[in-house]
């Protein structure tokens, strides 16, 4: 009888680690993507940020969490990501701002 058991072997030079978890395996495929990924709870507030987006603003997640990330947003793009966020709260929907 085949396993269906899902996991994902994390190699880190010599070092691996598996992975079971189905939450801790999607979190880490998003970490592991170039692109810059973000979630936000009921409220619009962020939840998550991953690896991509902390690197590239050179925060931790507890940092980008309290300070919220529009403070690094250049001004010229606030007002497209701060109306598309607001957008796709309000319709609970996906959306893109570039």
């Amino acid at each position: 009888m085949p396993n269906n058991n899902k996991s994902i072997v994390i190699k880190d030079g010599s070092r691996s680690t598996e992975i079971t978890d189905p939450s801790e395996i999607l979190a880490n495929l998003i970490d592991s993507i170039p692109a810059f990924v973000w979630t936000a709870g009921i409220n619009g507030e962020c939840t998550y940020f991953n690896r991509a987006w902390l690197d590239y603003r050179g925060q931790t997640l507890e940092q980008e969490l309290i300070d919220g990330f529009t403070h690094g947003i250049h001004p010229e793009d606030k007002a497209c990501l701060l109306n598309t966020s607001d957008a796709a709260h309000e319709e609970e929907s996906v959306r893109s701002c570039e």
